[in-house]
């Protein structure tokens, strides 16, 4: 399954899993120079489950701005990730369960564009995600801190990272490390 072929893979990828969720250098900004984002656009728009699309900083602030007046919940996250795999399907769930009317999902994958469909859109399929997936395009740690205004969490790119913003856009609650339904509910 493409979870086996993750864990397998995960001894020689930098980045979570360990006992800790402190990352000791944040992920990089991702671009692959073969393959401009322009020309992976194209691409991710086919009829897939789930909306799988690219996000860098305008995009980010679009899907901030569009849900303006509800609580938005933004979770970043990487299919490499052990404890990201182990929350997706409470994110899952808690996508399912809440009020679109009130509370907007975000999800931030920063795994790298070259992965996309051997890793993010299999790992989507796999988990049977229910919400879309913006895989992070040239957006480093402290921009997206810049961008959803949560600059004072000093949150420096470890995974998995969920942000709750409130319905003015300002930060209520930050979790550096895996999130459960219990306190997504309860946030």
């Amino acid at each position: 399954t493409a979870v086996d072929v993750f864990l397998l893979a995960l001894p020689i990828l930098v980045g979570c899993g360990d006992a800790s969720p402190k990352v000791d250098t944040p992920p990089p900004a991702i671009k692959t120079a073969a393959q401009p984002a322009a020309e992976l656009t194209p691409a991710l728009s086919l009829a897939s489950k789930p909306e799988i699309g690219l996000a860098n900083a305008d995009k980010v602030k679009q899907l901030l701005a569009a849900a303006m007046g509800k609580v938005v919940v933004v979770n970043v996250w990487a299919t490499f990730c052990i404890p990201c795999i182990e929350e997706m399907p409470e994110l899952a769930q808690f996508y399912k369960d809440r009020d679109p009317k009130r509370v907007e999902f975000i999800s931030l994958s920063a795994d790298p564009l070259y992965s996309l469909d051997d890793a993010v859109k299999p790992f989507a399929a796999e988990m049977e995600l229910p919400f879309p997936i913006h895989v992070l395009d040239e957006l480093p740690p402290d921009d997206l801190l810049g961008v959803l205004g949560a600059a004072s969490t000093g949150w420096g790119g470890e995974l998995p990272a969920t942000f709750i913003l409130d319905s003015s856009g300002t930060l209520k609650k930050f979790w550096p490390e895996r999130v459960h339904l219990k306190d997504l509910t309860a946030a």
